[in-house]
């Protein structure tokens, strides 16, 4: 059965469950407040009868003369009751609704209490004309009691009351039956189009599948809602931040998620220290809703370390690109000229040419040698011939060096901060004449990188904006480089500085 119907037949038997317990309680009401009714009717006929002073005298008197009999059944036709009986101290009848009974004792045996304690009372029981609720009062003639009056509705004519009185509710049972069949309609079509129309086996489905795709993907996840809980925190994350549960997410996390939720306001490639073994590199942006208000917020983040691997690997393919194509393009135009020094037969000079062209290529190298990782010596030399191609004079510092390893400073990191400043450099000298640059670098007990250009200086109110994200004095979708190499260095525990004048220059201590 469908979900819809499903709902739609729950809530009707549910609305048939409470009119029926309803229809019950009334009817129990009914019944109870007819009784009231109709007991203390017949205790005041009963009473207003014993009081009528044609039955005291003749019930003193102790002869029966029918005068009673006439005077009851004529006060029969005027009362809602269904018979008068009269009796002596004996029990004896005096009237009844069938004649032949006049003078016969009273039956049912609950007669006994009035004759002897003289008391006002309701009773039930068994008469000649069926079984009937009736009311006894007694009848005093100067203060001496000399019979009593019962005065009785048949109990068939009791029920009948109350039934009567049910069957006007009916119509109302039946409206709200169908007021709730109406509301149960649609209160099923509002879920259905609650959950888009989807059954519960297809909604079931769809958590598994969700389910499963978060907790296959390579990145980390965590999402909150409006309310700031968790709702999302799937294997790679707890993987990655080394968590069991939802116990303990760390701080920044859920303050960045927060913020996120708040302004809306979306980061990407942010690198947050978690702890001294936990660096990650992460997004976050809020999530929308239907209506494109926010629902909550989200952030994927990977393991930096494994992020670095994967960059420097790209890097190290990506330097290899470069070095080989300004190689390339540098040593076409070398060999050019020494093809042309050898046409004009200019033999010496080729030969002297090609000697400082090697020995050129061999400082570059030794400048190079204490620099152990081969990453950041790629990198160098391919922004040492990037420079070269674009007539600009790059020195690289004596006394360079850097080891291999390091504890804390990924080479992933070192390439990053060197080499947007070296291509800040070259940027900046590319069109002008006699343009020159260097580059330090010295590993003791902290990393010192130095970059120096004699390119234009840098402007006051300029500089007070070049570490803020986006911001750019190029053209394009740039912006991001000096923000990167700032994030890194504060993940890092680094600090980054410059003087502007004559010459720029940059400096870097890890």
């Amino acid at each position: 059965m469908k979900l819809g119907n499903k709902i739609m037949l729950l809530t009707i038997v549910v609305i048939m469950a409470v009119i029926g317990v309803i229809s019950n309680f009334a009817m129990k009401m009914v019944r109870d407040k007819v009784n009231a009714k109709n007991e203390n009717y017949l205790l005041d006929t009963a009473e207003a009868v014993a009081s009528v002073p044609l039955i005291e005298d003749e019930l003193e008197k102790g002869v029966n003369n029918f005068k009673i009999q006439t005077f009851t059944e004529k006060l029969n036709l005027k009362m809602k009751v269904n018979f008068i009986v009269v009796i002596d101290m004996n029990g004896i009848r005096y009237s009844h609704p069938l004649r032949q009974y006049i003078g016969m004792p009273f039956e049912g045996g609950d007669d006994k209490r009035v004759l002897e304690s003289g008391e006002s009372y309701i009773s039930e029981g068994l008469g000649r004309i069926g079984y009937s609720v009736r009311a006894f009062a007694p009848v005093y003639k100067e203060g001496i009691q000399v019979g009593a009056v019962c005065v009785g509705i048949l109990k068939t004519d009791w029920k009948q009351e109350a039934t009567s009185f049910m069957y006007k509710l009916i119509p109302y049972i039946g409206l709200a039956f169908v007021i709730g069949v109406i509301g149960a309609y649609a209160l099923s079509n509002n879920i259905k189009k609650t959950i888009f129309g989807l059954e519960p086996k297809e909604i079931a489905l769809l958590v598994e599948e969700r389910k499963a795709v978060i907790d296959n993907t390579n990145d980390g996840l965590i999402a909150i809602n409006t309310k700031g809980e968790i709702t999302v925190l799937n294997k790679k994350a707890k993987e990655i931040l080394n968590i069991d549960d939802k116990e303990y997410i760390y701080p920044i996390i859920l303050n960045n998620l927060k913020e996120v939720l708040k302004t809306g306001e979306e980061y990407y490639n942010r690198t947050e220290k978690l702890s001294d073994d936990t660096i990650i590199l992460s997004n976050y942006k809020g999530i929308t809703g239907n209506e494109g208000n926010i629902i909550g917020a989200l952030v994927n983040f990977q393991d930096r370390s494994l992020v670095t691997k994967m960059a420097e690997e790209l890097t190290g393919i990506k330097l290899l690109t470069w070095d080989l194509r300004a190689q390339n393009h540098e040593f076409m135009n070398k060999l050019h000229t020494i093809a042309g020094l050898i046409q004009l037969e200019r033999y010496d000079k080729a030969l002297k040419y090609i000697f400082d062209v090697s020995e050129m290529g061999n400082k570059v190298v030794e400048s190079l040698k204490k620099i152990e990782d081969v990453s950041i010596q790629g990198l160098i030399l391919a922004k040492y011939h990037k420079a070269q191609e674009a007539k600009i004079k790059f020195i690289i510092e004596e006394g360079c060096n850097l080891k291999k390893e390091r504890e804390k400073v990924g080479t992933h990191d070192l390439l990053t901060v060197i080499g947007n400043l070296l291509d800040n450099s070259i940027d900046v000298l590319k069109d002008k004449e006699n343009g020159e640059m260097s580059i330090f670098i010295s590993e003791e007990d902290n990393i010192i990188i130095q970059v120096r250009n004699n390119g234009e200086a840098i402007k006051e109110e300029i500089g007070i904006n070049l570490f803020d994200r986006g911001f750019t004095t190029k053209n394009g979708d740039r912006g991001y480089g000096l923000y990167n190499v700032k994030e890194i260095l504060d993940s890092l525990g680094g600090e980054i500085s410059f003087t502007s004048g004559k010459i720029t220059e940059w400096k870097v201590k890890i």
